[in-house]
């Protein structure tokens, strides 16, 4: 006797418990035989004796029925009532007055479609500007020239730092020990020039230019690091002036100068100024300016060919890189801002 399913078919466990279901079944088919409700039934060739004699009484049990009542499912014609004329006319009036329900159901079933079609386009929207949306801002970040990179928690970050530090021996110093040291760092090479009095001048040549400073800010980030490969120090110091001009409203040029915390020696100059001309005019003062202090005068200068050079470059593209005398000097420039980095070249003999 096999225990069946009644909603899936499925043979049941001995505890009437059906696998497909996932339940106990309570009042399951019980069956005398060795096939499935959804199989064909091997009639003629091993079914079981009792399962065709239950079969023949349940027809045999059945009251028999008139060929009419067999073909139209209802009383003979015989047996029905005449209707009379004024009962047809009744009828065709409630007919003509009252529309098919079904006719209101397809009614219904078709708006039913139409809002859960429009509920979806909606969503689709929804998704699509949202994508467009992260998508302009990382190329937004990225044309700023801010990198990408998987941004992490404030925990995270310590841990990573914690295992960078393990990786290699990071020993930090104050800017007061740095100083009491005396020694230029050996991460950076340094021009031969002192950082403050190159922001002095760089500074007399902003008012000329109907500049003036908002304000400046100067951090100090110092540390070293030893691996296998040896021990490395960065003494950095840099000096962010914000500039803006007397005849513009805001404050978006500024001016940057990173120098030793030991010697002030120089390490990088960088500007961001909204106009070609004066962000170049800047450059050419601390080429001169880098040159003096270093002892380069007269026929040995490079400032005027690395100009001309910078010029003609940017002429015909938005970019330029020119390495000459003790400076490798790259330019950037677009319709919104000119970009200028300088470091030190050590000077060919």
């Amino acid at each position: 006797m096999k225990k069946i399913c009644p909603i899936c078919d499925m043979s049941l466990s001995a505890g009437s418990y059906c696998p497909r279901c996932k339940k106990i079944i309570k009042n399951p088919y019980l069956i005398n035989s060795d096939f499935y409700l959804n199989e064909s039934r091997p009639y003629g060739k091993a079914a079981d004796a009792e399962n065709q004699a239950a079969s023949r009484r349940e027809r045999s049990e059945k009251p028999k029925s008139t060929k009419t009542e067999e073909k139209s499912g209802s009383l003979p014609a015989a047996a029905k009532p005449a209707k009379t004329k004024a009962q047809k006319d009744t009828l065709k009036r409630e007919i003509q007055q009252n529309p098919v329900k079904t006719s209101e159901h397809n009614s219904n079933s078709t708006r039913g479609i139409k809002t859960a079609v429009i509920i979806i386009l909606a969503a689709v929207v929804v998704c699509i500007v949202a994508g467009a949306y992260c998508v302009w801002q990382v190329y937004d970040l990225q044309g700023y020239g801010i990198p990408e990179y998987d941004f992490q928690s404030e925990e995270t970050w310590d841990d990573s730092y914690d295992e960078y530090q393990q990786d290699y021996e990071v020993t930090e110093y104050s800017e007061e020990e740095v100083v009491l040291l005396g020694e230029a760092c050996t991460g950076y090479d340094h021009f031969p020039v002192d950082g403050s009095l190159l922001g002095e001048q760089l500074m007399a040549f902003a008012q000329e230019r109907n500049y003036k400073a908002c304000w400046e800010e100067t951090y100090s980030d110092n540390y070293s690091i030893k691996d296998d490969y040896g021990e490395y120090s960065y003494f950095d110091t840099w000096k962010t002036i914000y500039l803006q001009r007397q005849d513009q409203p805001g404050y978006e040029d500024y001016l940057y100068l990173g120098y030793d915390t030991a010697t002030g020696q120089l390490h990088y100059y960088q500007s961001i100024m909204d106009s070609s001309s004066d962000s170049l005019g800047f450059l050419e003062v601390f080429l001169l300016a880098a040159e003096e202090q270093g002892g380069i005068q007269g026929g040995s200068s490079q400032t005027e060919s690395i100009m001309t050079e910078i010029s003609r470059l940017l002429e015909t593209e938005t970019e330029s890189y020119v390495s000459a005398g003790m400076f490798h000097i790259s330019v950037y420039t677009d319709d919104e801002e000119t970009s200028v980095y300088v470091s030190y070249r050590e000077p060919e003999v």
